[in-house]
């Protein structure tokens, strides 16, 4: 998902001539979809090994913990790039959040029907 969701932003980039704008948003993002869900995958496979029944209650953990942790990104981009630079970051990181919840809800939702 993540790396579709780059590919599309580079195209876009390319397309409208402003790449090196993108390039780096598009990076913080993709690391961040990617490591937040290799951890939630990871994490979610032992709770449903060990303890079945607390997957509703991990799933809605996870949720809170993704938010701040994409609070705290956003953060720290703030602090390294500053206030005016911050634009294209936000915009292109809510995608990336947006596709990254869906994504999660559609998967925990099939999982657990499928049980």
């Amino acid at each position: 998902m993540a790396v579709c969701l780059s590919a599309a932003a580079g195209i876009v980039g390319s397309l409208t001539q402003h790449l090196d704008s993108v390039l780096m948003p598009v990076a913080v993002s993709a690391a961040f979809t990617i490591v937040t869900a290799a951890a939630t995958g990871m994490i979610w496979r032992r709770v449903a090994d060990s303890q079945p029944e607390m997957l509703t209650t991990f799933f809605t953990s996870v949720s809170g913990f993704r938010m701040l942790a994409a609070l705290f990104t956003l953060f720290i981009c703030y602090l390294v790039v500053g206030r005016e630079a911050m634009k294209p970051y936000i915009i292109i990181f809510m995608v990336f959040y947006l596709f990254s919840l869906v994504h999660h809800s559609l998967f925990f939702s099939h999982i657990n029907n499928k049980k």
